[in-house]
């Protein structure tokens, strides 16, 4: 079975529009890092209230650890039937009901524990989260402590949505003690450390062809992905316009 993990900081409402965009038989844990207000209000059954401050403050500080954590420690761990998690933000939109096959044939074919967007080493690159993780103490002492591989200065990086990890992966990386670090770097490289193996979800397949970084994209840019044949887009903030593409 396939968990995803929906990222999300809105209010009841536009949970409940995020919400419709996936088929009833999809398994969706909400991951609310927005005030408890709007949590509370949230209907969904299977939801999360994340306490993590970095999720409400500057993009370049904000962590998924504590959100990765929680969701094995109150869901994930006590469900031996999920095997595979898909992280996926507010803004990355589900576009086909099939989603599921797909993500799983990708990882499947691929044979990686991690598979995500321009998932990459960076720590050879100028990438400006590489860069400032190269003087972190406490980053390097925790690969230090952790790592299988022979080479602990090794950094990875991917696009933060759109993750897909298998469980064994993510109950070895919910299990050891955190320090602070950048999602998008943080995550890859701890699990690269701890002996499984990354890939690019775009060296085997187009899935993630309109999954990029900003700019936004608008609801014509949704119509041609769907209309193309294409499971997702990102990103896209405007999921109150998302029942328009609804037959």
């Amino acid at each position: 079975m396939i968990l995803t993990l929906l990222v999300t900081h809105l209010d009841a409402g536009g949970v409940a529009a995020s919400l419709r965009q996936f088929p009833p038989d999809a398994r969706v844990l909400v991951c609310h890092g927005g005030s408890r207000e709007d949590f509370d209000a949230v209907a969904h059954p299977e939801k999360i209230f994340v306490e993590d401050p970095s999720l409400r403050g500057p993009l370049a500080q904000q962590q998924y650890t504590g959100l990765l954590v929680q969701a094995w420690n109150s869901v994930i761990e006590k469900d031996e039937g999920i095997d595979l998690v898909f992280l996926a933000e507010y803004d990355h939109i589900v576009l086909r009901n099939d989603f599921e096959i797909a993500l799983r044939q990708v990882i499947d074919h691929a044979g990686a524990d991690l598979l995500g967007k321009n998932c990459s080493r960076r720590d050879d690159t100028n990438w400006p989260h590489s860069l400032r993780a190269r003087g972190d103490a406490r980053l390097h002492a925790l690969v230090d402590a952790v790592s299988t591989r022979q080479d602990p200065t090794e950094l990875y990086g991917c696009l933060g949505t759109g993750m897909l990890i298998r469980r064994k992966a993510l109950e070895a990386f919910a299990t050891i003690d955190h320090v602070p670090g950048y999602l998008e770097l943080y995550v890859p490289t701890l699990i690269h450390h701890l002996g499984f193996r990354l890939d690019d979800v775009d060296r085997f397949s187009d899935l993630y062809a309109y999954v990029n970084a900003p700019p936004e994209k608008d609801l014509a840019a949704l119509r041609a992905a769907r209309s193309e044949g294409h499971f997702f887009c990102h990103p896209f903030k405007r999921v109150d316009q998302l029942d328009e593409l609804r037959p």
